[in-house]
């Protein structure tokens, strides 16, 4: 498929933080086929925002496995973490 996508440029004042990731965080899948969903990776960024990258990126990805359990996936899970300095 084609997509179109808009390029924008956006300020990011010192120690801001940018996260990209892929719908298969928030759509990762527990036993009761629950997803991850967007309001607990919100939680998370909010109770961890004191965190470096590197130890953020941690706590999302055992979150998104605590959640998910022995459940197998069938989405790619990609998370990039960039702080301004």
């Amino acid at each position: 498929p084609h997509y179109n996508y808009k390029e924008a440029a956006v300020d990011l004042p010192a120690g801001s933080r940018l996260l990209l990731y892929s719908d298969g965080i928030t759509e990762a899948l527990n036993g009761d086929a629950e997803e991850f969903g967007d309001a607990a990776l919100q939680k998370l960024l909010l109770e961890h925002r004191s965190l470096s990258s590197q130890e953020l990126l941690e706590k999302i990805v055992a979150a998104v496995k605590v959640h998910a359990g022995a459940t197998p996936q069938s989405d790619d899970m990609t998370i990039v973490v960039i702080t301004r300095e």
